[in-house]
């Protein structure tokens, strides 16, 4: 049976536009305690995501002033991005672990219209070894080994 990522993305993070400063992207991480926000432009339309690295390693150890920085000058390029139509298959999982954070941007239309994480995988993959084996994993006996 197939899984799409629709079903495995949950709703996206809060965006700062690509012009509001480096200092608004900061605070929104910090405000939800994130490694990354997207950034979107003027008609909503998916930039790239912002991660705490970037302000750091591009901004401020560069000297660089966050406060008059705008966030879209540190997004280099959007990366890798899937529909929510598309497989949820292995692909999803090379390209997540191929991201500075764990998280995939879902993208319809250029829009952000949610995220897949890395622990959205792992929770589905648990479900389907329960529904496969019919058992709950507090059944299972196979801890500890013999």
């Amino acid at each position: 049976m197939t899984t799409f990522v629709r079903e495995l993305m949950g709703p996206p993070a809060p965006s700062v536009h690509r012009a509001e400063s480096v200092v608004t992207a900061a605070r929104r991480l910090r405000a939800h305690a994130a490694v990354a926000v997207p950034v979107c432009g003027d008609n909503d339309e998916y930039v790239g995501m912002l991660t705490s690295k970037d302000i750091i390693d591009r901004c401020v150890a560069d000297g660089r002033d966050p406060r008059t920085m705008a966030a879209g000058e540190l997004i280099t390029a959007a990366g890798s991005t899937v529909h929510p139509d598309d497989d949820a298959g292995s692909t999803v999982l090379d390209l997540i672990l191929g991201q500075p954070v764990p998280m995939l941007p879902v993208v319809r239309d250029g829009v952000l219209v949610g995220l897949i994480t890395l622990d959205a995988i792992a929770a589905h993959l648990v479900d389907t070894i329960v529904e496969d084996d019919d058992l709950e994993l507090g059944d299972r006996d196979w801890w500890p080994p013999n």
